[in-house]
């Protein structure tokens, strides 16, 4: 028995309704260290977000954390051979709770695949595989900046009348501030785990984590897995061919160029040239998607055209072929819902069964050629919806076609052939394709086919039993690039979609109606959904809104008399509830909501990424070389660009800014090469208030004090809270 330490601790006993407090003279030192011990490990769950089971079921206990000096070395011993005992079985404990908080969370081993010799912990999977669009409420300041909620709200109380703006300001700017000052010491489970898998990342930069190309599983492939599929990939000399340099430039002038054509010609108006008009244009970048479900896993590629010289003229063209073609198509359908509504309880005659065609990489395999040989034919559809010539039309396809380039670990690829994955005309040019080459084939099969149904690539058909080898020849001989693969039945039904046509509500045949909502139920539950709610939903539906299709709509949406704006916030609870209360008396606006913190945040950048100096709609910062200002700035243009702008007026129009006018009156210079992105938004108005918040928190900034005359002083104590830069986008 270890000898009790003389010590004064303040015990609290409760006696039903009455506390009663005394003083104990005596404790030994066993109940001491348990006690330190424990307050310590109380103190790891709060920071974890683990509530121990005595807390959930509200006994509260009250402890000191006491010190003690050991008068001799053998006291000191005893105390460390104490605690040690006493703080492993806390930690077992602590692991216990942590474990039992884990599995509380539904995941399933599917969910992610690894394809490397790496061991992934227990917390980084189960946070990986909720994958990157599940959300983690975030905290303010260590999260998401205050300056970036504080933006959001000014952009919606903008709209407002000018005689309620500061009223709301104030309502606004009280429920951000007691918000962060309540919410300080907030923490849960899933921050923990996220701040785990955080570590995790950064110590295994040699790893790869992206989503699957389908199922929504999320892929976990080493650095060198990923770029041997990516060469092997782009190694197809048929395909894509090596750039010498950047061609950007020189397809953002081709780009205006036609565009002024199109102005001049009167085609188009001014304001759809300023719109198709780009001087910011960035190269596309190419990335690949596991095909998990694929043998040997390869990638699918995409192309993001995002920012690229000719995506506006792209998206533009993609309008009229759709309109064009909207009632061209003879065996497409929507989605699962009208298939469903299609083939339930269709009779297949007999002798016949059900084969799914998928055509191998549809995008890149079809021809410039094809696609003008099916427009002229068709030109009298197209002239319908445009006043373009045929010429001008052909033309213009023509150069979205030569555009398709991209760039991958700085290199730039010229894609020779086909349509790129990515690009915003390369699907309606895929529908029309394959709605021609259905019209063309389905007539040359020596036998009926009672059974059609195209969705892009994917083809079913009901064929009899011994023709799938005459139905591949005849469809894999419309185009020498196009080619097909033939998946047959199996159980009686093959995939199609996301659905599974099966021989023997909208998806499900009444026959495997209950299974079918016992396992979309599992589904649901698997990811979260509470099973009262779920239920709720499920006998919520009459019996004739689940005998409802959705039809699809052809003719034009009539415009309300008024036009509601779009607004975004943040989505913190339970700031964005409160926020948008305050909100909601301003009239016409619609406010949605955005995951600020996502699981995304863990994946890898396989994308290359934008240099500085091409990024755009960006708020930046240049110090000077002479001595410690700062020059804050915004713009919506090319960063390159914008800084040439700057080195000219240093020079020749010292009036013009604050960054010009200190260069000039002082001789001194700023060092634009190591100008600093702040934080970036293609928002005006955000990006505009942006850069006052960050002008306002550099002291030795040299702006005017005119670029601050728009910042309410009403912010000026929470924005004090948040002095650090945005997280970069």
């Amino acid at each position: 028995m270890i000898s009790a330490a003389i010590i004064g601790l303040l015990l609290i006993k409760f006696n039903k309704n009455t506390i009663i407090v005394e003083i104990s003279e005596t404790l030994p030192l066993t109940v001491l260290t348990w006690n330190a011990i424990n307050h310590v490990r109380t103190l790891h769950c709060r920071t974890t977000g683990i509530l121990p089971r005595h807390i959930v079921q509200n006994i509260k206990c009250l402890t000191n954390l006491l010190s003690d000096d050991a008068e001799n070395n053998r006291k000191n011993r005893s105390y460390k051979k104490v605690f040690s005992n006493n703080k492993k079985l806390l930690e077992k404990k602590f692991l216990a709770l942590k474990k039992r908080k884990i599995q509380s969370i539904q995941i399933r081993d599917e969910w992610l695949c690894n394809l490397t010799t790496t061991q992934i912990p227990t917390e980084v999977k189960v946070i990986l595989s909720l994958g990157p669009k599940f959300g983690v409420a975030p905290l303010p300041v260590k999260d998401i900046p205050i300056k970036n909620i504080v933006a959001d709200v000014e952009n919606i109380i903008n709209l407002a009348p000018i005689t309620r703006q500061n009223i709301l300001r104030a309502k606004c700017t009280n429920a951000i501030t007691n918000f962060v000052h309540n919410s300080k010491m907030t923490h849960n489970f899933e921050h923990y785990l996220l701040t785990n898998a955080r570590r995790f990342v950064k110590t295994h930069d040699d790893l790869v984590i992206t989503p699957a190309d389908k199922g929504n599983i999320t892929v976990i492939l080493s650095t060198e897995q990923y770029e041997q599929k990516m060469n092997q990939l782009l190694q197809d000399s048929s395909v894509y061919k090596q750039l010498r340099r950047d061609p950007t430039n020189e397809f953002q002038c081709k780009n205006n160029k036609i565009v002024k054509q199109l102005k001049d010609k009167g085609f188009i108006d001014a304001s759809m040239a300023r719109k198709l008009t780009t001087y910011k244009a960035i190269p596309p970048r190419i990335y690949g998607l596991p095909k998990v479900h694929k043998a040997d896993i390869p990638l699918r590629p995409i192309v993001s055209t995002i920012g690229s010289a000719s995506v506006e003229l792209s998206q533009f063209m993609t309008q009229i072929l759709t309109e064009a073609f909207s009632d061209f198509h003879d065996y497409t359908i929507a989605d699962s819902f009208q298939f469903a509504s299609k083939i339930n309880n269709f009779i297949l005659p007999q002798g016949y069964k059900l084969i799914s065609l998928d055509a191998v990489s549809l995008f890149t395999n079809i021809s410039l050629e094809l696609v003008i040989q099916i427009i002229q034919q068709e030109w009298s559809r197209v002239s319908q919806v445009t006043t373009i010539d045929i010429s001008l039309f052909i033309i213009i396809i023509k150069f979205l076609f030569e555009s398709s380039y991209f760039v991958f670990k700085g290199s730039f690829i010229s894609q020779i052939f086909g349509c790129a994955m990515g690009s915003k005309i390369s699907p309606i040019l895929a529908n029309i394709v394959m709605s021609v080459l259905l019209k063309y084939c389905i007539p040359l099969l020596p036998f009926q086919v009672p059974i059609t149904y195209q969705y892009v690539d994917d083809l079913l058909l009901a064929i009899p039993e011994d023709r799938t080898a005459t139905t591949l020849a005849v469809f894999n001989n419309y185009d020498p690039h196009i080619k097909f693969t033939a998946e047959e039945e199996t159980e009686n039904g093959v995939p199609f979609l996301d659905t599974k046509a099966i021989r023997i509500k909208k998806i499900c045949h009444p026959d495997f109606l209950h299974n079918s909502e016992e396992k979309l139920l599992k589904i649901f539950e698997n990811n979260g959904y509470p099973r009262m709610f779920l239920n709720r939903c499920r006998h919520s539906l009459t019996s004739d809104q689940v005998d409802e299709v959705p039809q699809i709509r052809t003719s034009t949406l009539v415009e309300p008399a008024t036009h509601d704006k779009y607004v975004s916030l943040p989505l913190i609870p339970p700031l964005t509830g409160k926020l948008t209360k305050i909100l909601k008396e301003i009239e016409n606006i619609k406010i949605a909501k955005y995951n600020p913190l996502v699981v995304g945040v863990l994946f890898s950048q396989t994308k290359d990424r934008i240099h500085t100096m091409s990024r755009s709609d960006v708020v930046y910062r240049i110090p000077c070389e002479n001595c410690e200002s700062v020059y804050v700035g915004q713009t919506s243009q090319c960063l390159k660009r914008r800084i040439s702008i700057h080195k000219s007026d240093a020079r020749l129009r010292p009036d013009r800014c604050a960054l010009a006018s200190h260069s000039s009156s002082l001789d001194h210079h700023f060092k634009f090469d190591e100008v600093e992105i702040l934080c970036t938004n293609s928002n005006y108005n955000k990006r505009s208030f942006l850069e006052m918040c960050f002008i306002n928190e550099n002291e030795n900034n040299i702006n005017k004090k005119t670029d601050l005359k728009n910042l309410s002083v009403v912010y000026s104590y929470l924005l004090s809270l948040d002095r650090r830069p945005s997280r970069q986008t």
